[in-house]
């Protein structure tokens, strides 16, 4: 009972464990309840005086326990320092320290891994300048500031305590240090695992091997692309959310919540981070209105334009300096409009019609033209609120803001199968997707900005069974953002094969699948271009080929590495008819040859091919960043420049990502491997693994030094 009480190990004596819970031993228990039971009371003292005497003596056992607590009764009616699985290794010696370690064959020798003394508890806790750090700091900062606890060893006056006693459980410098210490060792045992994966693998196989599963990944994501429903008038009723962290031009970090209510009025939520993990939440912003769907999109096939007004945009701060930067920044663009000091987790209207807004009497406030010209006497009920339409220096203080509603402009509703990247559904029933319009960090077009392309779909909240983001935001709103768990960092290793997980949009009306493949410090990519959304109409095939290098230093979106890919090749299929004439008139190329329908041509003598944005030679400034799935899987996010944005060049470098490729063959095997996720591809051997375990390898040692 009582190692539970104190979760200690079962090596610890039993007069230290019973000292470490604050239990009295049996037998003096068993004295103390005979004596309550034949006189009504039991004289607590003189049983604890025989605690003490016991504990006292010299068993040559629990040495170290009687240094830290010589004294019972201050150690039983202390105030503070409840025992856990940390500082009870701390007061009884018996955890992750290699004096211990080695007495049971676990460890080699009994050095500290971070100087040449032997790694004691007295060492560890107070001799070793690893933890200089954490004695000074304690978890989180505790014991800064007022009532913080001394730690300086040696006893002091009052109730008979010592100050290394209060060190160890007062302050929590002790449970920290070994909290630490114990993941570091849990990860040197799992990287030293790896390692001799990466050894033995090194031996026994030296040639790459060769598998079919992009073919097959390939086949399954145009079945779904192909067995996708868009659905037309777009059901847009009920409540979407975003389904991973998702990053803007900037950059932007940002979770979605949008609300369409069956009356024809919206409610849409964006809540800003500070990193690429969704769990610094720096404020939200909300907006109010109504839409008008006007029917299909002639520049976004699958696509359905849509009018909106707006009626009322709210800003809510999570923090004092994100506050006052808020009103900096609208001050900026429209002085005046903010003149008292703003607070956090309280909502401040930057947008609100004259009168009282309710989903009832809701008036436009902004109308575009198609609209004024469908509903003047919409325009017209406004009397004497006629000239409150939004000016444009209003929609610069939304701008202000990065407040880009107009994403609702175009709208897609769509079943879709689930797809490899998606997490693992409850249900096999297809997902209903909302997919919204396109946005730029451009704040000078904004205003006038129609989208022609999408963004990453959203779910319907009646339908996100075994999504966990999809839980969370929906539980979030303006005050109470959602707040992710910190995902770790990967290195960018591209080495491997890359497929695109859906058919992909792209500004004015076009749609492609990628395939990417990274062999050393070269790549070759493919290009397939189509002319309608479920990506069955093949117009262009286009392959690139040359080396990439990584750029030192930072990149400028967290979590992510800048390179430069450099074109040296490139060929070009054309597909449809129609562009292979519209080719050919154009000058071919710089070709005076004749183009044929699904001919391979090589276009690298002539430097490319222009008219097609084919370059050669020339240099893609690209960013690039590493996760893992829900479902265990690689995923590579490259980057995406804004639509209206000139060439890249290298300060010009995108800030925001396309669509994820997943990995489907090469070296990076899928990570369920080690989850033991029935998603494994079959027929890899863990040897097939050897650059992962590099990958995680890295990770874990990364993060020890780190440490």
């Amino acid at each position: 009972m009582a190692l539970r009480v104190c979760s200690a190990h079962r090596t610890v004596s039993t007069e230290a464990v019973l000292v470490l819970a604050g239990t009295l031993p049996i037998d003096l228990q068993a004295e103390a309840r005979t004596e309550t039971y034949r006189e009504g009371s039991c004289r607590t003292e003189e049983y604890m005086a025989k605690w003490q005497m016991e504990w006292s003596q010299d068993t040559g056992k629990a040495g170290w326990t009687k240094r830290l607590i010589p004294d019972l009764r201050a150690w039983v009616d202390r105030e503070h320092g409840e025992c856990n699985y940390y500082l009870t290794q701390a007061l009884s010696g018996h955890g992750c320290f290699k004096s211990y370690l080695k007495r049971f064959h676990l460890a080699d020798d009994e050095l500290c891994d971070y100087c040449t003394e032997t790694d004691t508890p007295e060492h560890t806790l107070f001799a070793c300048q690893r933890w200089t750090a954490e004695k000074r700091e304690g978890p989180r900062g505790e014991g800064k500031g007022k009532g913080r606890p001394k730690r300086n060893c040696g006893p002091v006056s009052g109730r008979g305590k010592s100050r290394l006693v209060r060190s160890l459980t007062k302050s929590g410098s002790a449970c920290y240090m070994l909290y630490k210490r114990a993941n570091s060792v849990t990860m040197c045992k799992f990287a030293t695992l790896l390692l001799s994966v990466l050894v033995s693998c090194s031996q026994s196989r030296e040639e790459p091997v060769t598998s079919d599963s992009c073919g097959v990944l390939e086949r399954e994501v145009s079945l779904a692309d192909l067995n996708t429903e868009i659905l037309h008038p777009p059901p847009l009723t009920g409540k979407w959310v975003s389904q991973r962290c998702e990053v803007r031009p900037g950059p932007e970090f940002l979770l979605r919540s949008h609300t369409f209510l069956p009356n024809g009025t919206f409610h849409l939520i964006e809540f800003h981070y500070g990193d690429e993990s969704c769990s610094q939440p720096l404020y939200s912003l909300s907006g109010y209105g109504q839409f008008w769907p006007r029917g299909r999109s002639w520049l976004a096939p699958g696509g359905t334009d849509v009018d909106y007004a707006l009626a009322r945009v709210t800003v809510t701060a999570h923090n004092t300096e994100m506050a006052e930067n808020l009103a900096s920044r609208i001050n900026a663009t429209c002085p005046g409009q903010v003149r008292r000091r703003w607070r956090p987790y309280r909502e401040h209207v930057i947008l609100t019609q004259p009168e009282h807004w309710g989903p009832d009497n809701l008036s436009p406030l902004v109308a575009f033209n198609s609209f004024r010209k469908r509903n003047p006497l919409a325009i017209n009920s406004l009397g004497k609120h006629k000239a409150n339409l939004i000016p444009p220096e209003i929609m610069q203080c939304l701008s202000a803001l990065h407040a880009t509603f107009y994403e609702v402009q175009l709208v897609r509703v769509q079943r879709r199968p689930h797809g490899p990247p998606d997490p693992r559904p409850l249900s096999r029933r297809p997902w209903l997707e909302l997919l919204l319009g396109d946005v730029q960090s451009s704040s000078g077009q904004s205003s006038n900005y129609r989208p022609t392309s999408f963004q990453t779909p959203l779910l319907r909240t009646d339908q996100i069974g075994g999504c966990d983001v999809c839980h969370a935001v929906s539980k979030g709103w303006e005050r109470a953002p959602p707040q992710l768990l910190s995902q770790p960092r990967l290195p960018p290793l591209l080495a491997g094969e890359w497929t695109s997980a859906r058919c992909e949009s792209r500004p004015l009306g076009i749609f492609l699948s990628r395939r990417l493949l990274v062999i050393g410090h070269q790549w070759s990519a493919t290009y397939r271009f189509f002319s309608d959304p479920k990506c069955t109409q093949a117009t262009l095939t286009a392959s690139v080929r040359g080396h990439f290098s990584q750029t030192p230093g930072p990149s400028r979106v967290h979590g992510a590495a800048d390179f430069d890919f450099h074109v040296e090749g490139a060929s070009v299929i054309l597909l449809d008819q129609g562009l292979r004439d519209s080719l050919q008139r154009s000058g071919g190329c710089g070709t005076e040859e004749e183009w044929k329908v699904g001919v391979p041509r090589d276009v690298t003598p002539w430097h490319g091919c222009s008219p097609l944005g084919l370059l050669v030679p020339s240099v893609q400034y690209e960013l690039a960043r590493v996760e893992i799935s829900p479902r265990g899987t690689p995923l590579l996010f490259l980057g995406q420049s804004d639509a209206s944005s000139a060439p890249w060049g290298p300060r010009e470098r995108p800030t925001a990502f396309q669509p994820p490729l997943v990995q489907c063959s090469g070296e990076l095997p899928l990570f369920s491997h080690f989850l033991g996720s029935p998603s494994a591809i079959s027929g890899q051997t863990s040897c097939h693994r050897k650059s992962f375990a590099s990958l995680i390898l890295t990770v874990l040692i990364g993060t020890m030094v780190s440490r």
